[in-house]
């Protein structure tokens, strides 16, 4: 006798063509898409996505045949927010497909929950070749990721360093030089994040001690790092300053 077992995965699905989007190394995400997916910091939380799987974002279209364009669809049931993420080579032709779909009917919470579970089946990049590309822009997402980001620069040539607490330990912001600054816990001398301003003020790119990276901003004097997470979320962590 024959078993059949049938697999099911909730929230999320994914269609593969016959090549891997994991051979790819550059996505190329378009400033805008269908008006309903233009909302809700949907094409941020995309870009975050992919660069916690390594893919390299590029945000000015390429013709090269090493990039993919990803789009997003909104996707949604009478019951369900769903949206679809398409991946297409440089023919027009559909890598990959990514559904997610959420109980959440909120349209603020319920979309950008439907594509993180969409991206749960977003295997990690792996090209088998390195290209190099002629990019003018930034391949790492430079986002308001808050309405409340403080332009004020955290430290300057004056103010060599500013003390912030997790609650948990106390850290030194240093600046190190022009753009860049460290962030030293008090229990170790190697430290926890490297932070280089982005061309937006109040944004930081950042690499992390364990080499991952991610962005922060400031809020309110504050400091925010965004964690990435096993899932491809993110969690935040405020660096209250003291």
């Amino acid at each position: 006798m024959k078993k059949l077992f049938v697999s099911i995965l909730i929230g999320s699905s994914s269609i593969v063509f016959s090549q891997n989007i994991s051979d790819y190394e550059y996505i190329y995400v378009p400033s805008s898409f269908e008006k309903k997916m233009d909302k809700f910091n949907l094409r941020n939380t995309l870009i975050q996505q992919l660069t916690s799987k390594k893919y390299k974002v590029i945000q000015e279209d390429n013709n090269s045949c090493a990039v993919l364009k990803a789009d997003l669809l909104d996707d949604s049931s009478f019951l369900k927010n769903k949206v679809k993420i398409t991946f297409k080579d440089c023919n027009n032709k559909i890598i990959q497909e990514l559904k997610g779909s959420t109980d959440d009917k909120d349209f603020e919470t319920g979309y950008p929950d439907a594509l993180k579970n969409a991206t749960k089946a977003l295997t990690i990049s792996n090209p088998k070749t390195t290209t190099s590309l002629e990019i003018n822009k930034e391949t790492t997402p430079v986002a308001t990721i808050s309405e409340n980001v403080n332009t004020t620069p955290i430290a300057t040539s004056q103010e060599k360093a500013l003390n912030f607490t997790n609650g948990q330990l106390n850290y030194q912001l240093i600046k190190l030089g022009q753009n860049q600054l460290i962030l030293v816990s008090s229990q170790s001398s190697t430290p926890f994040a490297k932070l280089t301003e982005s061309s937006k003020p109040g944004i930081f790119h950042v690499v992390l001690d364990n080499n991952q990276k991610t962005l922060a901003y400031t809020e309110n004097g504050n400091i925010v790092i965004e964690f990435p997470q096993s899932d491809g979320s993110f969690s935040k962590q405020v660096f209250l300053k003291k």
